[in-house]
């Protein structure tokens, strides 16, 4: 869901869990929110639904974005500006209709599981009957559809297994969960999409990556983290003598999965010493052949493995020099909510690795800072330490607001939302008396 528009940036911007409460954020002086509001209704399509940027066509990706970041600014003035009766209209229109299921993420586009997360976020948001939205949609059968025999989900039917694309489908359920739908049978495999998404955590690195193989990265810390709190109805984390009420009766409480190991850093030095390697036999290739004619394409061979062993080398220092600063931390706390992965470790990789020098969040070390990561990083690291809760690593001073997992918003602004989207249906009714 990158690059869907202007209104994604705004959403990306103004979701700061770390300052959302903080009377001093920017987007909380009257100025800036006006713009912000003023902006975000540029976007809105007179038939419903946001485009991304002003005179565009209504999708699902920017209109939820829109709708998080208008709830995240809260207040009156940001919450009216939301046309409620048409983004009603545009995310049934957005329905594929029978004997097909899912939702298109715009007219003529797509249909896959960020088209079903985005479409359910954003009715939820706006105080919308999301349940019935699902039903329409017969998500059920599409996202069963999207099942895949590793236990993940992919983004469309046949598709290969992604942490992203697992989240939108796990929170699409869940959220039709939330508003009163029950689907008999379950959709997918909750166990099973548990222990996939437990082998994404890199065993020594800590951060996650979104398929098995890949490299880590930062904004997966909330894509597959996000996993634990969707798989339970509402957002509760895996099944605990607590949890365990909130499923469906009969349904037995999941086994209690080991958390992945973390120690040392062998990962990234011994990537790097097997890229300098190549790197290194690439050079005697390009040599040799240059010495029959042959030297452009061997000369590109070299200098792409000689890049490679040099983003190795670096991320290896890096990490390096973090985990040195790590052995000299607090105790690692014991997550008290159980899940597959290991939390504390997550925020140490998110805290030590993906913040950038110059202020922000990033992919890994060795990239740049931007608006995406720093959002995705903030919103991981907020379940992390909800996972760990009370204990924090590196104290009160890391602690970040705490989120809807099934929302990414900050929850005292959901549930203010909420709240105000009540009053004036109430008042609606009265009128009509």
């Amino acid at each position: 869901m990158r690059g869907c528009g202007a209104g994604w940036r705004v959403a990306q911007r103004g979701h700061r869990p770390g300052w959302a409460a903080d009377a001093s954020f920017p987007l909380s002086l009257s100025a800036a929110r006006a713009d912000a509001v003023s902006f975000l209704s540029s976007c809105a399509h007179p038939g419903g639904g946001y485009g991304g940027g002003p005179g565009q066509a209504p999708h699902l990706a920017p209109t939820y974005a829109a709708v998080a970041a208008l709830v995240t600014l809260g207040g009156g003035e940001a919450l009216s500006s939301i046309d409620r009766e048409s983004l009603r209209a545009f995310l049934f229109a957005s329905v594929n209709p029978p004997p097909s299921s899912g939702f298109r993420v715009c007219d003529g586009g797509e249909s896959d599981v960020r088209g079903a997360y985005t479409a359910l976020a954003a009715a939820s948001l706006a105080g919308l009957d999301a349940g019935a939205l699902a039903r329409a949609a017969r998500l059920p059968v599409f996202l069963s559809a999207c099942a895949t025999p590793s236990g993940g989900l992919g983004g469309a039917p046949g598709n290969e297994a992604h942490g992203g694309y697992a989240y939108c489908g796990a929170a699409a359920a869940a959220l039709a969960e939330r508003a009163g739908a029950r689907f008999d049978p379950p959709a997918f495999d909750r166990r099973r999409l548990a222990c996939w998404a437990a082998r994404l955590q890199h065993p020594s690195l800590a951060g996650f990556a979104g398929r098995p193989n890949k490299l880590v990265d930062g904004c997966y810390s909330f894509w597959v983290g996000g996993l634990w709190p969707a798989v339970v109805v509402g957002g509760g984390g895996l099944p605990s003598p607590r949890a365990t009420a909130r499923l469906p009766p009969g349904t037995p409480p999941l086994p209690p999965l080991p958390p992945v190991p973390v120690g040392g850093i062998p990962g990234p030095v011994e990537r790097a010493r097997r890229a300098a390697a190549a790197a290194a036999s690439a050079a005697a290739s390009a040599a040799a052949a240059a010495a029959t004619g042959g030297a452009a394409g061997a000369t590109l061979d070299a200098a792409a493995a000689a890049a490679d062993a040099d983003e190795w080398a670096s991320l290896a220092a890096d990490v390096a020099d973090a985990g040195a600063a790590l052995l000299a931390s607090p105790p690692t706390p014991t997550p008290s909510t159980p899940t597959g992965h290991d939390a504390a470790a997550l925020q140490h990789w998110l805290l030590a690795c993906c913040q950038s020098p110059g202020g922000g969040m990033r992919d890994k070390p060795g990239k740049a800072a931007d608006h995406y990561h720093t959002c995705y990083c903030l919103s991981g690291l907020s379940l992390a330490q909800a996972a760990t809760a009370p204990a924090i690593v590196g104290g009160a001073a890391n602690a970040v607001a705490a989120i809807d997992p099934l929302l990414n918003v900050v929850v005292e602004r959901a549930a203010a939302a909420a709240a105000w989207f009540a009053a004036r249906e109430e008042e609606e009714r009265g009128a009509a008396a």
